[in-house]
C-alpha cells in the first residue's frame, strides 16, 4: 500500500472547521482536494492521526555490526569468509560487501 503525503496542519484545521459546520466528508474532501477516506480516517481520531509507527523489514546489519566489519577490514586485508568466521556473522559475502562500500 503506497504511503501518501500526510495532512498538513492547515488541512487538519480546515477539516475540523468544516466538520463543525456539519459538512459531509465527501464535501470536505472536495474542498481540500483529498480523498473521502483520508477525511474519514482523520475525523475518527484527530489526535492519533499520523502517529502510527511505520513498519518494514528489519535491517540485516545493525550499526554495531557495521562498525565491527569496517574495523576488521580497515586493520588488515582479509577475505569475506574470514570476516564471517572471525565475527560469527550469519550473512552472505554480498551483504558484507555492501557494508564495506
Amino acid at each position: 500500500m503506497p504511503s501518501a503525503i500526510q495532512l498538513t496542519e492547515s488541512d487538519r484545521r480546515s477539516i475540523l472547521q468544516l466538520h463543525k459546520k456539519n459538512t459531509s466528508h465527501r464535501e470536505i474532501a472536495k474542498k481540500i482536494n483529498r480523498t473521502k477516506t483520508v477525511v474519514t480516517h482523520f475525523l475518527k481520531d484527530p489526535l492519533k492521526y499520523g502517529s502510527r509507527k511505520r513498519i518494514g523489514r528489519r535491517k540485516k546489519v545493525d550499526e554495531r555490526t557495521k562498525r565491527l566489519i569496517i574495523r576488521t577490514v580497515s586493520n588488515k586485508s582479509i577475505s569475506y569468509s574470514n570476516i564471517i568466521n572471525d565475527l560469527c556473522l550469519k550473512m552472505s559475502r554480498w551483504t558484507i560487501n555492501r557494508v564495506i562500500k
